[in-house]
Formats: C-alpha cells, structure tokens, sequence
C-alpha cells in the first residue's frame, strides 16, 4: 500500500478476524493477495471496496467533488449504503457522487490515475482548479483564485513531482492562459 500526500490510513496491529479492514482517509494505492477466508476492504467516506485480489486506487480527499476507486489489476466490488456495483473490470472506475450515487464507467487513462505513486503529476483535460487541489495538497499551500473563470481552464501535460513549485508553475505559465504568484504559503491564481 502507498498513500498520497495529505492522507492517512487507520488499521488494527493485526488482522485477528474473518476479514482485513483498513480506514482510508485521502488517496492510497494497493495492491492486495486474495485470501478467500480473509476478504480485505477499504473503508472511505461514505463508501467501502471490497477487494477481490486485485491492485486499486482510491481516492476521497474531502476537497474533492467524488470518492473515486480505479481498478488496474484484478477485480472489486464497490458499495455505498444499498447500492453495490457489480464486480468491477479492470479499466473501470467507480465514483460516488455527493447525493450518493454510485456509477461505474471506463476509463481510458485509468493507469494515469496512479502516476502519483511513481512520481508524477498527470493530467489529461485536467481542469485547473483540480491540478491546484493537487498542488496544494503536495506543497502544502493555499490556493487564491483572483477569477473563477480560470478555474475551468484545461490542461495536459506530465510533471515530475520532485520538481520545485515554482518550477511547476512554470511549466503551467507556458500556456499564456494562467500566471501565479506566491507569496508566503499561498499561491495566487490570476489570468
């Protein structure tokens, strides 16, 4: 298991019972043996996977619209109250949306979703307010849009993630669509 920055994972000091749970709270990657008299589940805000052998991305930061799982490897099944999605495929991801809706769709660049666990940031029509939700939670700064209209700007491109900010910025400046200044722990977003 890897976790992203700003996340934390809660589980017991052994696994004594008939199954493997664990408490997500931000964005992690797993990959997990199948064990049929030990299911292991991932329990998120408002949704719990559970897993069927597999390799998988969830991700429920707080600040995000949905809490997403991403199946690379294997297979999962994905609940959240009554709802349950049927045995997920690899290539899939199931989202959860704020009314509490599960849906399941394919996802072209699923193996992008885990680029953090390799060292990149990945974006593909990325809207800019999602790339700064990233930013800031990498750097550990805030984020001041001087226009929302910039919020929805769409990028796409591939970051190291040991780059610097300001070299990141950079590279999103070359766009003439946005600028950004920092002062303090705070990164101003301006047209």
């Amino acid at each position: 298991m890897w976790l992203n920055a700003s996340s934390s994972l809660r589980f017991p000091t052994a696994f004594v019972s008939n199954e493997r749970k664990v408490e997500l709270h931000g964005e992690a990657y797993f990959e997990v043996a199948q064990r049929a008299n030990q299911p292991f589940f991932v329990q998120v805000d408002g949704m719990q996977v559970q897993v069927l052998g597999t390799e998988f991305n969830v991700m429920a930061y707080d600040n995000e619209q949905w809490v997403k799982t991403s199946l690379l490897k294997g297979a999962v099944k994905v609940s959240s109250g009554s709802n349950t999605t049927p045995v997920m495929k690899p290539g899939q991801q199931a989202r959860l949306t704020g009314a509490g809706n599960l849906l399941v769709s394919n996802d072209p660049f699923i193996e992008d979703v885990a680029a953090w666990k390799e060292g990149m940031f990945v974006f593909n029509n990325e809207a800019l307010d999602g790339i700064m939700r990233q930013l800031s939670r990498w750097y550990n700064v805030e984020v001041d849009f001087t226009s929302n209209g910039l919020k929805k700007k769409l990028f796409t491109g591939q970051i190291a993630r040991n780059e610097n900010l300001s070299e990141v910025l950079k590279m999103l400046e070359l766009t003439d669509a946005v600028h950004f200044r920092i002062e303090n722990a705070t990164v101003a977003v301006m047209p």
